[in-house]
């Protein structure tokens, strides 16, 4: 809804999924009007994600840096590698810096 700010509250799991030494590129891809992160993993960080993935479909997946919430996309899809029908959902800063953060 253009003009208006929706609130919702999280409850984030302790334990990561994956975290920052399983991603070995993070690059800004645009994608439905916005921009999206395009995540390349470590073979053992894609096993982690396809493992968990299942058990997350349809939740959503808390994206955490430096001890911040960036974003909670909801997990629509356990196939991986491109952006989904919903991922452009960053403006051009916001995904440069997240893929900068990501990117270590």
């Amino acid at each position: 809804m253009k003009g208006r700010t929706a609130t919702e509250n999280l409850t984030v799991m302790n334990d990561a999924i994956i975290t920052e030494e399983n991603i070995q590129k993070a690059m800004v891809v645009a994608d439905n009007g916005g921009y999206a992160i395009l995540l390349t993993l470590t073979p053992a960080g894609q096993h982690q994600l396809n493992a968990d993935a299942k058990d997350m479909l349809n939740k959503r997946l808390a994206i955490i840096i430096n001890e911040t919430l960036v974003s909670a996309p909801l997990l629509r899809s356990t196939v991986f590698g491109h952006p989904g029908p919903d991922s452009g959902i960053f403006h051009r800063g916001q995904a440069t810096k997240i893929a900068q953060d990501l990117s270590h």
